[in-house]
């Protein structure tokens, strides 16, 4: 299987993306407009976003929900990291400093 983002330094999973949207159109002390959304959404996002949903993610999610206790949805976040061979996953709600097969979990405002 050829990777497609083995040399980026960075990516983010099409989970990541639709909770940001809807943070960014709801929540945000001055939340974007549909088209600053959008612009941003094609400029900064889809370029980075190579995790797509699957039933392969679904059942790693799984797994990893069983085995480190992890709510599905944050599950699903550590295991596109997984799938996609990421070293690093920077999340403010996930276990600072764990390490889960190789990929280390840092919270960037620790």
């Amino acid at each position: 299987m050829t990777l497609p983002y083995k040399d980026k330094k960075g990516i983010i999973s099409f989970q990541v993306i639709q909770e940001f949207i809807n943070v960014a159109l709801r929540k945000f002390a001055v939340p974007l407009s549909f088209k600053d959304c959008q612009e941003f959404l094609s400029s900064a996002l889809e370029p980075i976003c190579d995790m797509h949903s699957s039933f392969y993610l679904y059942e790693q999610a799984i797994d990893v929900a069983e085995r480190w206790r992890y709510s599905f949805y944050d599950s699903m976040i550590i295991a596109a990291a997984l799938i996609t061979k990421c070293d690093l996953l920077y999340s403010e709600d996930l276990q600072h400093g764990q390490k889960i097969q190789g990929l280390e979990i840092i919270n960037p405002f620790r």
